[in-house]
């Protein structure tokens, strides 16, 4: 609905600058009321959402998006409105000749379109990646085999695995939970299952480069190193077990790898890789470093072009609608550079 009143809106406030002929078949004074009728419910309605989450930020002093977002559309729209219920109380300084005051519903009701049309886009991705999340979850199994002190098996769901449990795991059955392999043999990632061992950790370590290894630590131990490494810097956690999730919980980020990954470790964890590539964490940091260049070019550049039209309209009279094309071209330009994150490979060598 915002798409179909806002098109309008445009036409009727950008159309006359474009071509002059049609300020003759629309009168100023009406194309007004046409555009307050029209944006009206786009902004009350479609961006009724936008208006609660500026009215929470303001309540808990926690400015945000919505914050700017409704404070620049809602002043103009109410000085619009003003304009178009008391134009003759305006003094002349503010008329644009025969045109009379200039109206500026078109901004309210783009901007909000646009954002709401982002809000959509958003929810959207979060949907796929709920589900997707949750397709990862159901390849665990629901149960698993605990092994009592008599020798018997008995089948208890996922989440009533505790520590210290000995659970069996049949040729061909899915691994339930991290674990050290204490019978038999098997094929496994060895990583995977005893990956507490220091001897197994610290040969892993050394082929994949790390400097510092840690082995042998339970839950509250990977919490307490974690803590300890916040005090030296910021704190990257990645793991994939139950015994992971109070230090993804903890640390800066949390990245939890989700091919392997439990559900406990995905539900703690900030982000989830969609696979069991370790090799994805550095595209993973490069797009979050892509990400933050992309922000501050969009806000300097933005308000770099705010300020020169500013100045240019109290130091040299800028007509109004080259301030409109240049706002608004600024503005497609900020999401066109945006856009450049999804086309991001990481760096090549």
């Amino acid at each position: 609905m915002a798409l179909a009143l806002a098109l309008p809106v445009l036409v009727l406030a950008m159309g006359p600058m474009l071509v002059p002929a049609l300020a003759a078949l629309v009168p100023h004074a009406v194309s007004g009321w046409l555009q307050l009728l029209l944006t009206t419910p786009i902004f009350f309605w479609s961006g009724w959402f936008f208006i609660r989450r500026w009215a929470k930020s303001l309540r808990e002093l926690d400015p945000n998006m919505f914050t700017f977002t409704v404070t620049g559309t809602g002043a103009a729209y109410f000085y619009s409105l003003a304009a178009v219920l008391f134009a003759d109380r305006f003094p002349a300084s503010l008329r644009l000749g025969e045109h009379g005051v200039p109206l500026y519903f078109e901004a309210t009701a783009f901007i909000t379109m646009v954002v709401l049309l982002g809000q959509i886009l958003e929810q959207r991705a979060h949907a796929r990646t709920d589900a997707a999340i949750r397709a990862l979850m159901d390849l665990a199994p629901a149960v698993a085999h605990r092994v009592g002190a008599d020798g018997h098996e008995q089948d208890i769901p996922l989440a009533e695995v505790a520590v210290d449990d000995v659970l069996r795991v049949r040729s061909g059955d899915k691994v339930p939970v991290d674990g050290v392999l204490s019978e038999g043999a098997s094929d496994l990632d060895e990583a995977m299952l005893t990956a507490d061992q220091s001897t197994v950790a610290r040969v892993i370590a050394t082929e994949a480069g790390i400097d510092e290894c840690r082995a042998e630590l339970l839950p509250e131990d990977k919490v307490q190193a974690i803590r300890q490494l916040k005090t030296e810097g910021t704190v990257m956690m990645i793991g994939d077990g139950v015994n992971d999730a109070p230090a993804l919980a903890t640390a800066h980020l949390g990245v939890a790898m989700g091919a392997a990954g439990t559900d406990v470790a995905m539900e703690t964890a900030d982000v989830v890789l969609m696979g069991d590539k370790l090799e994805n964490i550095p595209l993973l940091l490069g797009m979050a470093r892509q990400a933050k260049r992309l922000l501050t070019q969009n806000l300097v550049f933005a308000s770099a072009v705010i300020l020169v039209l500013l100045a240019a309209t109290l130091g040299m009279a800028l007509p109004l609608p080259v301030g409109v094309i240049g706002h608004e071209g600024s503005t497609v330009i900020v999401c066109l550079n945006g856009l450049r994150l999804l086309i991001y490979r990481g760096a090549t060598a």
